[in-house]
């Protein structure tokens, strides 16, 4: 087996970030290359003793309660986009920092606080924006 023990943490981390570059550029989904990186390093650290831990780590997260309402935020999401309304807000916002040097990003930054306080949860304000 591979010892990624022995590059260290700069090197190990440039050689991640560098995989999820390469990996991204080559067309795969985010969520099967962070799991494919985030494999790969865990066996090179840790070994093969590990993988049950990640295992039962996902599998203790992805059964909380709380993330059951996540879909529902994401729905929300939708429907502000699908009826306008996100639009809308970013127009207002126009009107509001459209004269001010970096206006965009104060425009983008508003509707983004604002968008987080209608969905209730970050996912679906991304999804939104």
């Amino acid at each position: 087996m591979f010892d990624l023990s022995a590059l260290g943490v700069e090197y190990g981390t440039l050689v991640m970030f560098i995989m999820l570059l390469v990996l991204l550029i080559s067309g795969m989904p985010l969520a099967f290359v962070t799991l494919l990186v985030a494999l790969i390093f865990t066996l090179g650290w840790f070994g093969p003793n590990a993988v049950p831990l990640v295992t039962s780590r996902i599998f203790s997260f992805v059964s909380s309660f709380v993330f059951v309402s996540v879909p529902m935020f994401v729905l929300m999401a939708a429907i502000l986009d699908r009826s306008g309304i996100a639009r809308d807000l970013f127009d207002a916002m126009r009107i509001v920092g459209g004269r001010i040097k970096g206006g965009v990003a104060v425009q983008t930054i508003f509707v983004a606080v604002i968008l987080a306080a209608m969905s209730g949860i970050i996912g679906g304000e991304i999804v939104l924006l």
